[in-house]
């Protein structure tokens, strides 16, 4: 089986525990740095229109730029963030929290999510596989 490198130290300044915070400070610039790195589109086009035009975003939703459609939709449309009603900025530390390996009490209180009256289920799921019976094969990684 051949051998793979990555060169994950390209661009991971974008993804330290400082930068990601600072992008959150606001809901804005929690998009435009969620756009950024591709985690939601960064355009979209309409729908309904014939040769579909470039929509323009504003604010949270885009708007189609032509003056007989003015449709709009979510920026969270198509993402990974469509069906939930939470923050992104909220989201963006969850996810940052998760993947850094933070267990999930920490990771709950500095995303300060839930509190009183709100209750979150949080899985903290391994990921790891295990051999039952001595059967099957042994993964490297384990």
């Amino acid at each position: 089986m051949a051998s793979y490198k990555y060169d994950i130290a390209s661009g991971a300044e974008a993804f330290t525990f400082n930068s990601v915070m600072r992008a959150c400070t606001k809901e804005v610039a929690a998009l435009s740095w969620c756009m950024q790195h591709g985690l939601i589109a960064a355009k979209a086009v309409c729908s309904k229109c014939a040769p579909p035009p470039f929509m323009r975003r504003k604010g949270m939703h885009w708007r189609c730029s032509k003056s007989s459609c003015r449709v709009e939709r979510s920026v969270r449309m198509n993402s990974f963030v469509e069906r939930s009603t939470a923050p992104i900025s909220k989201l963006v530390m969850v996810i940052f929290f998760w993947a850094s390996g933070t267990h999930v009490t920490e990771a709950a209180q500095h995303a300060e999510v839930g509190g009183d009256g709100n209750v979150v289920e949080i899985d903290a799921t391994s990921m790891t596989k295990k051999q039952k019976y001595n059967r099957g094969k042994k993964h490297a990684d384990y």
